[in-house]
């Protein structure tokens, strides 16, 4: 009796180890870069709520002479496009606004908004009054949204703020404008 030799078919352990590990290094390269580009897109969206914020902010100075925080002014006397969690919140305070991803209010001369998500953080500043009147500044409190700010081409924002953690809790303490963070901003 002869034996016939039969091909086999299939792919060895060896070859399928090779597969998965090139399919992992792959993936840990494209991973990061991924997460960069959604990061640039969530920043994009900021930029364009910070920006409605300040002429909303304008507006309102326009016709009241007081700029929201300094005048007490709500949400809801705000010509804001966006829905607010608490409309009869004060504007000073932060409101989450958005895709549920930006911490927004006003200070004495400028809106702004805060995210922070894993490794990034940081935040905008639209000034609409005083010296720095239509400028829009990026505050990055880690690397990566410093990163951020950097590929967005934004000045860095004179603000300095310490985070510990960002939190939906609206605040009405004018000496925060981000919650969870003690920052200061230099307007001149």
């Amino acid at each position: 009796m002869k034996y016939r030799y039969q091909a086999r078919t299939g792919f060895t352990l060896i070859e399928l180890l090779i597969v998965v590990l090139i399919i992992g290094i792959l993936a840990a390269v494209a991973l990061p870069m991924y997460n960069k580009s959604v990061e640039k897109s969530r920043a994009a969206e900021g930029m364009t709520i910070v920006s409605s914020l300040a002429k909303a902010g304008k507006m309102y100075m326009m016709e009241t002479g007081n700029n929201p925080w300094q005048g007490n002014a709500k949400w809801s006397d705000l010509d804001v496009q966006y829905t607010v969690a608490i409309p009869d919140a004060w504007a000073g305070g932060n409101q989450i606004i958005g895709s549920g991803n930006w911490y927004c209010g006003f200070g004495t001369a400028y809106a702004r908004c805060a995210r922070q998500s894993g490794n990034f953080s940081y935040a905008f500043y639209y000034y609409f009054d005083g010296p720095n009147n239509n400028l829009i500044q990026c505050s990055g409190f880690t690397n990566d949204g410093k990163a951020i700010c950097n590929a967005l081409g934004l000045p860095l924002s004179n603000c300095s703020c310490q985070c510990e953690a960002f939190s939906p809790v609206v605040t009405a303490n004018p000496n925060a404008p981000i919650v969870g963070c003690a920052c200061s901003c230099l307007t001149t």
